[in-house]
C-alpha cells in the first residue's frame, strides 16, 4: 500500500453554528504544493459579526465586486475562485497530483465537515483522500502539552499578518505538525 501523503487543512466559514457555509479553504503539502479557494456568491450579512471583522478581509477575492470565477496556477500554489462544484473539481484536480493523501487539520470539527461537503459528503471525496482525518488538538494532548496552546507562538510565526485566512493558517497547522513531530519524543 502506498504511504498517504499529509496535507494540511484550514477553513474559514461563516460562523461557530450548524449552519456554517464555506468561504474559504487552504491546504497545503510539506512539498510546498498548496490550494487555496474562495466560495463565490457569499452574502456578508450571512457571516456573523467576528467573521465579517476578522475572516472578510483577508479573502482574496470576495472583497472585489465584479470578480469572477477562475482557477489559476501561481508557482506552487493553485487558487480556485467559485461556486462549490467549481471548487470541488479544482480542488479534485489539485488533489490528483498524490495516490493517497491524509488530511490533518488543526481542531477539525468544522474543517472536516466542510471540506466533505464541498464534495457532496463524505463518501462522495476524492478516491485518494482516506476518509479518516487527523488533528492536532489530539497531538498536542498525547505530547501532554495543553490543547489550547498558541499556534504562532508553539510554531514561531510570530507577527503573523494573515491569520484567519485559510491558507495561511493551513501552513501555520503544518509547522505546528512538523515542531510537534520532530521536537517531540514519540508517544509510548
Amino acid at each position: 500500500m502506498t504511504e498517504a501523503t499529509p496535507l494540511f487543512l484550514d477553513t474559514e466559514f461563516t460562523g461557530l453554528h450548524q449552519q456554517a457555509r464555506l468561504i474559504s479553504l487552504g491546504l497545503c503539502a510539506e512539498s510546498g504544493a498548496a490550494f487555496y479557494g474562495e466560495v463565490s456568491g457569499l452574502d456578508p450579512a450571512a457571516c456573523d459579526p467576528w467573521v465579517r471583522a476578522n475572516v472578510l478581509a483577508h479573502t482574496r477575492w470576495l472583497g472585489r465586486p465584479g470578480a469572477r470565477p477562475q482557477t489559476l496556477r501561481e508557482g506552487e500554489l493553485t487558487a480556485c475562485f467559485g461556486d462549490p462544484p467549481t471548487m470541488a473539481r479544482g480542488l479534485a484536480d489539485w488533489l490528483a497530483q498524490w495516490p493517497r493523501v491524509e488530511v490533518w487539520a488543526d481542531c477539525l470539527a468544522y474543517d472536516w465537515v466542510l471540506f466533505c461537503e464541498l464534495f457532496g459528503g463524505a463518501r462522495r471525496l476524492p478516491a485518494q483522500v482516506f476518509y479518516m482525518p487527523f488533528d492536532l488538538v489530539t497531538l498536542f494532548k498525547l505530547r501532554g502539552l495543553d490543547p489550547d496552546t498558541d499556534r504562532v507562538a508553539f510554531a514561531g510565526m510570530a507577527g503573523a499578518p494573515r491569520r484567519h485566512h485559510a491558507l495561511w493558517d493551513a501552513r501555520l497547522t503544518l509547522a505546528c505538525y512538523r515542531r510537534l513531530l520532530g521536537e517531540f519524543a514519540p508517544c509510548p
